[in-house]
């Protein structure tokens, strides 16, 4: 960044500092004791975030589950947008006709036309 032949630092001080909040230590992702702490984690972080993308409007209308496999869409595992009616079948990328699936949930529905 140039300014007249002088160069313009970078201020650090303008990224906004956004805070990480630590899984409890007996926490186990796992275990079905713990799924009602972990869905209250997801739905915070989802929450969180500033710019709405489809997956996390997706996300919030289904609820944070995958609706092929009933668990919770934020496991690590990559996600996939499907669309319920092809578009080479006349859909479209309207979100009534978007779900958000797993991507192993999202093969299966294609390879077993679920």
């Amino acid at each position: 960044m140039f300014k007249d032949g002088e160069i313009e630092l970078f201020n650090i001080a303008s990224i906004p500092i956004r805070r990480h909040v630590k899984i409890k230590g007996d926490a186990n992702p796992y275990d079905s004791d713990w799924k009602e702490y972990f869905s209250q984690r997801a739905q915070k972080k989802w929450k969180s975030k500033t710019v709405k993308s489809k997956q996390t409007i997706l996300s919030a209308k289904q609820e944070g589950n995958c609706p092929i496999c009933k668990t919770d869409l934020d496991n690590a595992e990559e996600l996939n947008i499907h669309h319920l009616l092809p578009k080479s079948k006349g859909g479209d990328n309207r979100m009534d006709n978007l779900a958000l699936l797993h991507e192993t949930c999202h093969k299966q529905v294609h390879s077993l036309k679920l």
